[in-house]
């Protein structure tokens, strides 16, 4: 089965990830050459990447498989400076043609800014500038932003025109479909990317086992994993299900810890959109950012 509206997600080829992963290192060679073989032949033909992610654009490089034929989004090295100038953007540039060369790619289908707030800054519009050279060039075809925020989106928007949006979605975190912004960016044929449907895995976890700073979600935890067992169907299917009918969103970011991981996320995406059953999302939606904003676990 073809699963052309996954992506994988690749920061667990560079760095450990997550709050709640098991992993303490990144993968090794191979498994990034196994979960890159079975994301092919599952039917994933996009990667999403970053510059920031230790070695992960090194080893997506590197592990390749034969034959495959992955289409690529990877994303600035952050600068999170009050202002930059050209020497700054130089950098940038240059960072991106590294990142195509560790790839192996003759040409990126997406360039993300990672750190958005990097274009709201003096200095930003020269960096648009020089992104959109790279695209006039061939080297990236689309130019976009990864966002947390309905603020910092707005703001990106209201002076460059961003083709791709990458930004959470899932049970808990729903403000980018209750505000609108998804069904925004359809309406102006902006693609969407959700990432973070699991939460970095706090949906798929068991309650009681939850991180103490997240003890104020396990209500809700343990009520969609009792929806899902009352309905036969797995955390995973359903939370997969709940993005996959979102207005608006068309690719799904999924970053896993091994293969078999993977054949597990493809088969309960398989569920997702073929099963006739579905679950009343609206009680577990949070606003509180210090739950459903993972850069603030470690505060």
């Amino acid at each position: 089965m073809v699963h052309a509206r996954l992506a994988l997600g690749t920061v667990q080829f560079g760095l450990p990830y997550g709050l709640l992963s098991q992993a303490n290192r990144p993968l090794d060679g191979k498994q990034a050459s196994e979960v890159l073989a079975a994301a092919w032949q599952g039917g994933i033909d996009l990667l999403d990447t970053g510059a920031a992610y230790g070695d992960a654009e090194k080893a997506v490089g590197e592990h390749w498989p034969a034959g495959a034929q992955f289409s690529i989004i990877t994303k600035t090295r952050p600068l999170r400076r009050s202002e930059f100038g050209s020497t700054e953007v130089a950098q940038v540039v240059e960072g991106v043609r590294s990142s195509a060369r560790l790839l192996r790619a003759r040409a990126l289908e997406g360039l993300l800014v990672h750190h958005a707030p990097d274009l709201l800054v003096p200095g930003g519009d020269l960096m648009f500038r020089a992104l959109e050279g790279l695209r006039a060039e061939g080297l990236v075809r689309r130019i976009g932003v990864s966002v947390y925020d309905a603020a910092t989106l707005k703001a990106v928007r209201d002076r460059f025109p961003v083709q791709i949006v990458q930004l959470p979605v899932n049970l808990l975190d729903q403000r980018f479909v209750r505000d609108g912004t998804l069904a925004n960016l359809a309406r102006d044929n902006i693609e969407v990317h959700a990432r973070s449907v699991f939460l970095q895995g706090v949906l798929l976890a068991e309650a009681g086992g939850l991180h103490a700073r997240l003890a104020g979600v396990r209500g809700r935890i343990e009520a969609f994993q009792s929806q899902c067992a009352a309905n036969g169907v797995s955390p995973a299917a359903a939370a997969l299900r709940f993005v996959a009918r979102c207005p608006g969103v068309d690719r799904i970011v999924i970053g896993v810890n091994n293969a078999a991981q993977l054949k597990e996320n493809l088969s309960a995406f398989s569920a997702a959109t073929t099963g006739s059953w579905d679950l009343d999302a609206s009680p577990y939606a949070l606003d509180d950012t210090d739950i459903i904003d993972p850069r603030k676990w470690a505060a």
